[in-house]
């Protein structure tokens, strides 16, 4: 969804924790449903008062997943990951 351009909100689920930054989600802690619907909320009301913004963060958080997680990138990490298995 990140790398869609879509502003995501919610919860990494441990296993997404290094793609849920500051910079390019918005975090709701493990079962915080209140704080979850109030981001949402928020995340909507920004959108509507301030489109140009809205659209930056989500260009921003795009090109994040996209520069950190390439194909090539992914190839290596999982050579590198069998190299070491097979050794």
């Amino acid at each position: 969804a990140m790398a869609c351009g879509c502003v995501v909100v919610g919860y990494h689920g441990n296993g997404g924790k290094e793609f849920f930054r500051t910079e390019n989600s918005i975090n709701v802690e493990d079962r915080n449903i209140i704080d979850f619907v109030l981001k949402v909320e928020n995340t909507c009301i920004l959108f509507e008062n301030n489109i140009e913004n809205f659209h930056k963060f989500s260009k921003n958080s795009s090109k994040i997943i996209q520069d950190e997680y390439t194909y090539e990138i992914e190839e290596r990490s999982t050579l590198e990951i069998y190299n070491k298995i097979l050794k």
